[in-house]
């Protein structure tokens, strides 16, 4: 196994004759730079891996375990080594000290590019031992800050010299830092006062506006160039009085990136939240947001002012759940049943919300409707059914005055109809085409062949149809029949040829 110290990586892989190409690379006399740092003037200075880690030692060689938490969020405690920041810009003549706040520290690797401000790194920064994965974006609670202890901004060197990168603490236990910890670190260049006011945050209902019960407040963010991340923070109250200033323990949006892809982070516009304020039956609502965009300065605080809607009805809009609601005076009404209608079409509301695997028919003050998948079906003419029975919708309604065999064009079939209820058989009734079969399921049988009754008598039945014209002898489950004219003839009596054979009648009936 050939150690390759370039790749940090030994060679494993051989080809089908069991051979490896290796390539070895003879050391020059010329030590290069691994990291260099620009002054605000542009002076620029190299520090080699061996500078970096003696100035480690030179600070007491420690090691920090950090806590981080990132975009999904995972939330991890790792350990990092290596001097601090402010040791290595005073090695560059740069004292951090002295720098302004709102002075922009770059920091430049392999796999992307964050800007600070210098407030940003100056800040108090922890590592909290108790954080929490999947925290909901709920806010912070005092569990997950117990024993949080200071940490360093540092520049790692624990990875060996082709992967440095930048490490600090957090400020609260869900300060997110997705990209922040960049690997293959080669550049640090102080920036002179070149933090941004950042003011790029339209909430997607307006202030003022009145909204509804779980109607769900979202924001437009329009980050600044070359910057793929705002962490946006809201506090809100429902009794009238004006809530906190958010912070990063308050409640989080999560905006950080569109995670449909593995490359998201490269177009800020693919930025979109994650976890929207959604509204209760409240009379006022008072929200106040900020947006926490690296690079930029201290965050403008958003006062927002909602007050309740009168509206009534189905909603056409869903909620972030996807629900659609049945509003009175702009609450959810959750004992309301019926089939309501919004901008998308007509729906079975149970329970104050569509079911969308509602199914069959249902009533409301115009009539009784045929719903599939939650939606009155315009165009459906069939069966539809409910605890009442089965019924015959036409064009989506139960239309009580139809009566007779109809056809259902959705299905194909005909039904035996009495005020638009499905009647089973087994039975034969009239239309215009003749008289039919009628089975159980209230269908026509066009397969049936036999002799079968109505209250006029008792038919012969060929291909589901009543054949008038039939003279002669017929069977079904009780015995063979005489019929004249298609009908059994009850009253003949003596013997019939019919088809080579002599039958004896009684009554109709062969015996």
């Amino acid at each position: 196994k050939t150690y390759d110290e370039t790749n940090n990586s030994k060679f494993v892989t051989f080809d089908g004759a069991g051979n490896a190409e290796v390539r070895f690379y003879t050391p020059d006399y010329v030590e290069t730079t691994d990291l260099e740092v620009v002054s605000p003037e542009g002076d620029v200075t190299g520090f080699r891996y061996k500078d970096l880690t003696r100035l480690w030692k030179k600070e007491g060689s420690k090691t920090y375990t950090y806590s981080t938490a990132n975009t999904y969020p995972t939330f991890k405690n790792e350990e990092y080594a290596g001097p601090t920041l402010e040791g290595v810009l005073a090695l560059a003549d740069i004292k951090l000290d002295e720098l302004d706040d709102y002075d922009v520290i770059r920091f430049d690797a392999y796999d992307g590019s964050i800007e600070l401000t210098v407030k940003e790194i100056r800040a108090t920064r922890y590592s909290f031992p108790n954080g929490k994965s999947k925290n909901n974006y709920t806010g912070t609670t005092e569990a997950q800050r117990k024993d949080g202890f200071e940490v360093p901004f540092i520049v790692n060197t624990t990875n060996g010299k082709t992967n440095l990168r930048d490490v600090f603490g957090m400020k609260d236990p869900q300060d997110q830092q997705k990209s922040f910890f960049i690997k293959h670190l080669s550049k640090i260049t102080i920036k002179k006062d070149a933090a941004q006011d950042f003011d790029g945050m339209t909430p997607t209902l307006a202030d003022g506006s009145k909204v509804k019960e779980a109607d769900a407040l979202n924001f437009d963010l329009a980050l600044p160039e070359d910057v793929y991340e705002g962490f946006v923070f809201y506090t809100a109250s429902t009794d009238g009085t004006e809530p906190a200033d958010p912070t990063y323990a308050d409640v989080l949006y999560n905006p950080s990136q569109n995670q449909t892809d593995d490359k998201d982070y490269e177009d800020p516009a693919f930025a979109q939240f994650y976890n929207s304020y959604e509204f209760t039956d409240a009379d006022k609502t008072i929200i106040k947001v900020a947006c926490f965009v690296p690079g930029c300065k201290d965050p403008k605080v958003t006062t927002l002012t909602y007050s309740r809607s009168d509206y009534n009805g189905l909603a056409n809009n869903a909620d972030r759940h996807g629900n659609y609601w049945y509003y009175k005076d702009g609450k959810i009404d959750k004992t309301h049943n019926g089939v309501d209608h919004n901008n998308a079409g007509w729906w079975r509301v149970e329970n104050g919300k569509v079911n969308f695997k509602a199914t069959g028919v249902y009533h409301n003050d115009a009539g009784w409707w045929y719903c599939k998948n939650g939606k009155v079906d315009f165009g459906y003419t069939g069966a539809g059914s409910n605890d009442a029975g089965n019924w015959y919708c036409k064009d989506g309604k139960v239309d009580f005055s139809v009566n007779g065999v109809v056809y259902a064009k959705s299905e194909g079939v005909w039904y035996y109809v009495k005020n638009n209820k499905i009647i089973p058989g087994p039975t034969v009734q009239p239309n215009a085409a003749g008289w039919w079969y009628i089975d159980k399921t209230g269908k026509v049988d066009f397969n049936h062949f036999g002799v079968e009754h109505n209250d006029a008598g008792w038919w012969r039945i060929e291909n589901g149809k009543v054949n008038f014209n039939f003279n002669g002898i017929a069977s079904n489950a009780a015995g063979s029949w005489y019929l004249q004219g298609g009908k059994v003839d009850f009253n003949k009596n003596g013997r019939v040829s019919y088809k080579g054979a002599t039958y004896n009648i009684k009554g109709g009936k062969v015996v």
